[in-house]
């Protein structure tokens, strides 16, 4: 009887023991498949992750791109600016050389740091002549203008066309790192990565060049090699009785301009005006051209000045004013430009060939970041069908606040771009994520 009652609890024994393995077995189970979803979680965290940041690395590396253009520009304008001024050297030497007029003349009238200006025009042609300084400008000048056609367009057409691309191509990167264990050659047919909510179609737009003008000539302001050269020097004597108040004048004009077609122009002048009187007009000013230079982007561009076209070389057989009142409009009584000068610059100009400002990439106002949401379905090796949701964006912000005071809209012309992952399928129940603001 005690017998057959201990082979009972040996039963009950086994069954236990039975029941206990299967729960172990399935506590084991649930452990590796929840393992396997951490895993998967963590590994699509990252790979959006890493999708959002290269987003936030080709914006930052655009506004790097379009900030270096503005930096070509500039210095397009310096070098326009100083070959102006080689070319104004080279003119003025030839006008110390025929004494027209004479040096002692300018100082005698205006003092001797202004005569020795003008006599040390000489060296400085003879030096930008020799040494093919002017020609070694222009070709700078077209390096720097070729800038936008042959790196910054082709770069930035690229970068609106493949974006998407590159981001898939480092999302797949980051799963195959989380899971080497896969055939790399197999993992797109083990795994399906969706790509959700995508806006990165019209975020960017292409904006005219010439809309980049009003920045450009406030950024001028802060060079002062591109300032207008505008000075005026006035002798102290009393020239005729008839109009006391007037002087003899050096006038010194130059300016750089961008134009309204988004091209570089510069131009300097230097006239002696002297003073002269005579019955039939009363007193007016003679104007000696002492130097010029005219330097446009294209042929057809018009000095600013009053200039007209074959200006004679030299008034040895007529008069100044009598020239001037049958073929110009010219106020040679209170004007205050050299439009002979500009004239002789009209017609001794040299071109330097410009094609103006290439058009750049912006970002829409809205919405205001880069956003996205992916998910990530695959066949564990436990026979369940898995899968995750993720999302993640670029955004706009500055680590410092505006000296203004002034909230800075996202933009393609600063490098403040970052990357965060967002989940919006967390923050939706809780009312919150669902739009752009």
């Amino acid at each position: 009887m005690r017998a057959s009652q201990q082979g009972q609890v040996l039963v009950l024994g086994l069954l236990f023991a039975l029941l206990l393995g299967l729960v172990l077995q399935r506590f084991f189970y649930v452990g590796q498949v929840n393992q396997q979803v951490v895993r998967q979680r963590h590994a699509l965290d990252a790979a959006t992750y890493s999708g959002a940041l290269l987003q936030a690395q080709v914006l930052n590396y655009t506004a790097y791109m379009q900030r270096a253009y503005i930096g070509h520009q500039l210095a397009m304008a310096h070098l326009i600016t100083m070959a102006s001024w080689a070319h104004f050297a080279g003119t003025e030497a030839v006008r110390v050389g025929l004494r027209n007029p004479p040096v002692s003349v300018i100082g005698m009238m205006f003092g001797p740091e202004h005569a020795i200006a003008y006599q040390s025009s000489t060296l400085a042609a003879g030096s930008t002549q020799e040494a093919g300084f002017y020609r070694a400008l222009g070709r700078a000048f077209a390096q720097h203008d070729h800038f936008a056609q042959q790196v910054m367009s082709p770069s930035l057409l690229q970068i609106r066309q493949q974006l998407p691309l590159w981001r898939e191509q480092v999302m797949w990167q980051v799963l195959q790192d989380n899971y080497p264990e896969f055939d790399p050659n197999q993992l797109k047919q083990q795994m399906q990565l969706h790509i959700y909510d995508e806006s990165w179609d019209g975020y960017t737009v292409w904006e005219p060049g010439l809309s980049l003008r009003p920045w450009l000539q406030e950024l001028m302001k802060h060079y002062a090699f591109l300032q207008p050269r505008n000075h005026t020097i006035k002798n102290t004597w009393v020239v005729d009785p008839r109009c006391p108040h007037k002087r003899h004048e050096l006038r010194r004009r130059g300016q750089t301009q961008l134009d309204e077609k988004g091209l570089w122009h510069a131009e300097d002048t230097q006239s002696y005006h002297a003073l002269r009187s005579n019955r039939w007009i009363g007193c007016y000013h003679r104007e000696y051209p002492m130097g010029w230079a005219w330097l446009p982007s294209h042929a057809q561009k018009t000095s600013a000045s009053e200039v007209i076209d074959d200006p004679p070389e030299d008034f040895s057989q007529q008069d100044f004013w009598r020239w001037v009142e049958q073929n110009t409009n010219w106020n040679i009584f209170s004007g205050n430009s050299n439009p002979l000068a500009a004239s002789w610059a009209k017609k001794d100009q040299k071109t330097w060939q410009g094609r103006g400002l290439a058009a750049w990439l912006r970002v829409q106002e809205k919405p205001s970041s880069l956003a996205f949401s992916t998910e990530l379905i695959w066949q564990s090796p436990y026979g369940v069908t898995m899968s995750s949701r993720s999302g993640a964006e670029s955004y706009f912000v500055r680590p410092h606040p505006r000296q203004d005071r002034k909230k800075e809209k996202s933009n393609l012309l600063h490098a403040f771009w970052q990357a965060r992952l967002q989940h919006r399928h967390w923050l939706t129940p809780l009312g919150i994520g669902g739009k752009d603001e």
